[in-house]
């Protein structure tokens, strides 16, 4: 798993198909050691078969951060808390949704949520780069990253990326 995501990009990656699921896999599998022993991960649905144009390590990034983050707000919680992850395919579109069972944000703080270097985080233990630099990486995969969140609710992230052969559609 560490492999896939240690990967540097090759200009030739870009019209490569990331696999959706097997990346997901991946992450999932990294981030499970982060868990406190209070907290769970789970996942629904099936991306089996689904690819975006993209690259295999820049989603596994994304992902993982998304997935530490999720495990960090679990954490949070008395008791710890459950992530869940969904994916599905919506028309042309792989979605993925990351939901955690954290503490949630203020109004306040979703607002700022992906402005570079914002972090609630104490000082080490985060750079406020995470969010925005995951949110850059599926604009440039031809995706959205949106965030909702309530305050004792937890989050909800959620990854939409065009899959790949509608792309490759558009380009014929």
């Amino acid at each position: 798993d560490l492999r896939t995501f240690s990967r540097t990009d090759r200009p030739e990656e870009g019209n490569t198909a990331a696999r959706v699921g097997d990346v997901l896999d991946s992450s999932i599998r990294m981030v499970r050691g982060r868990l406190g022993p209070e907290s769970r991960i789970s996942r629904e649905g099936s991306c089996a078969g689904m690819s975006v144009v993209g690259s295999d390590a820049r989603l596994g990034q994304v992902l993982l951060n998304l997935l530490t983050n999720a495990a960090d707000a679990t954490a949070a919680r008395e008791g710890g808390g459950e992530i869940r992850v969904v994916c599905s395919r919506r028309a042309d579109h792989a979605v993925i949704e990351i939901h955690d069972g954290g503490l949630g944000m203020s109004p306040e703080v979703l607002a700022r949520a992906f402005d570079p270097f914002f972090t609630t985080k104490p000082i080490g233990q985060g750079t406020g780069l995470g969010l925005s630099i995951s949110q850059d990486i599926i604009q440039r995969h031809g995706g959205t990253l949106t965030a909702t969140s309530a305050p004792g609710e937890g989050t909800r992230i959620d990854i939409r990326l065009p899959l790949a052969e509608k792309k490759r559609a558009h380009a014929a």
